[in-house]
């Protein structure tokens, strides 16, 4: 699930002021896959939590480094940096796109 922060604007001067992740506007993506990453493994009550990922989207996925993921066991990640597409240069085959992620504390 793509989570996207709502934004707050300046009544006066019309500038976005801050991002409200209290309620984020989602949006599901499927064909995701999830590829924990780095070295920094936690564990928390016997749960393992993997403090950075790759996520594998479909091509050119609706997400950006501004946006958070997710994932099914309820774990949310942060982008930490922009989206990636990958266009196969010999064939033009659009084969999908990565994002790096951390976790959000």
């Amino acid at each position: 699930m793509r989570q996207r922060a709502r934004t707050t604007t300046n009544p006066y001067s019309g500038e976005v002021e801050a991002e409200d992740w209290t309620n984020p506007g989602e949006l599901e993506i499927r064909g995701v896959g999830f590829e924990p990453s780095g070295t920094e493994v936690v564990t928390v009550d016997g749960t393992t939590v993997y403090r950075r990922a790759r996520f594998f989207l479909p091509y050119a996925a609706d997400v950006t480094e501004a946006d958070r993921i997710r994932r099914p066991d309820g774990s949310v990640y942060k982008a930490s940096g922009p989206r990636a597409d990958w266009t196969n240069p010999l064939t033009g085959r659009r084969a999908g796109s990565v994002i790096e992620a951390e976790v959000v504390t």
